[in-house]
């Protein structure tokens, strides 16, 4: 019988780089100049001065309106709202807030993000009201056992014009101290 003979293979192992973490921007860094605050005993975010306090919606901590161009038949809109968290986890609740979504809106995109070194969940979502396509991006973050909604909307030939202005707000948003 044939015996195996031993041959040497050369390994090469690799090295161990550690994931450097992310240091938060201080938050004064984060507020573009010119932006207005919002702040409730709860919670404080900033927009650009044109938008303004609404009447706000169950559930809803703050409800902020801003400037609809001449193209657009809705209302740019920016809501903060809060809810118990009801699944073992975010991801838990998120897949059943999901699944009780209306019909006619569409879940885009999800992914795991860091709003200046908070974990939290973006969400983008289109729909169709009232005969206008809607866009909405969300932000969920857990705290606790509550789950913040920083949420905005616009209609979509808006939407993607308005998004950077929405990405840097969501960065501005904090619970209170």
């Amino acid at each position: 019988t044939p015996v195996p003979q031993k041959t040497s293979t050369p390994v090469v192992f690799s090295t161990l780089t550690p994931t450097p973490t992310q240091t938060p921007v201080p938050y004064e860094q984060l507020i573009p100049n010119g932006w207005k605050q919002f702040k409730t005993e709860l919670v404080e975010i900033w927009l650009p001065p044109s938008f303004k306090v609404v009447k706000k919606s169950e559930g809803e901590e703050l409800a902020l309106q801003g400037e609809t161009s001449k193209n657009s038949l809705y209302n740019v809109m920016a809501t903060v709202s809060y809810a118990p968290l009801t699944g073992g986890s975010l991801d838990e609740q998120l897949d059943a807030d999901i699944l009780k979504m209306d019909p006619l809106t569409r879940l885009t995109e999800r992914r795991k993000v860091s709003l200046n070194s908070i974990d939290a969940v973006r969400m983008t979502l289109e729909a169709r009201v009232d005969g206008m396509d809607l866009n909405q991006l969300t932000y969920a973050i857990q705290d606790g056992g509550t789950v913040w909604f920083i949420s905005y909307f616009a209609q979509i030939n808006e939407f993607y014009e308005m998004l950077p202005i929405f990405e840097q707000s969501a960065k501005t948003f904090r619970m209170a101290q």
